[in-house]
């Protein structure tokens, strides 16, 4: 089992900086988690999953997750499961917040590697305005990784 910590991999994701603590690859596929930092308007449109289920802990800030017909409040110490097949989203009401995603099984991580830039520690809480192509290659990729938006 590889440790991963002391070698974390950041990406830059549309104004949510990724740090991988395990990926897909490390864990043959069993699970990913990231420490996720991402600042209010970065939020993803209403989707699902049709492949992951996920898990959100938030450690700084707070944020609203709305998953199917139910609205969830979540704290600093809170923990979200959002199931797959089950349409969600989630707001952020603080200025940012702070949070581990994990993911299982574990491929999510290529999705969102294929749309990130490298990151580095220096978390600028810049949203960033996708052009055009990048839409329509965020859209093709949403169909591979098995994602729907609603």
């Amino acid at each position: 089992m590889p440790i991963t910590s002391k070698r974390s991999k950041q990406k830059w994701f549309t104004g949510t900086m990724i740090t991988w603590k395990l990926t897909g690859e490390e864990s043959n596929n069993a699970v990913v988690v990231a420490d996720l930092e991402a600042v209010a308007g970065s939020e993803p449109p209403r989707h699902l999953h049709t492949r992951e289920d996920e898990v959100f802990i938030i450690h700084e800030g707070s944020m609203s997750f709305f998953v199917g017909d139910d609205i969830w409040e979540a704290n600093p110490g809170d923990t979200v499961f959002l199931p797959r097949n089950i349409p969600h989203h989630y707001t952020i009401h603080s200025d940012s917040v702070k949070c581990t995603l994990i993911a299982t099984p574990g491929f999510i991580d290529g999705f969102y590697n294929a749309l990130s830039v490298p990151g580095d520690d220096d978390f600028s809480g810049e949203l960033q305005t996708p052009s055009e192509a990048q839409i329509q290659y965020f859209l093709t990729l949403t169909e591979q990784y098995g994602m729907r938006f609603i």
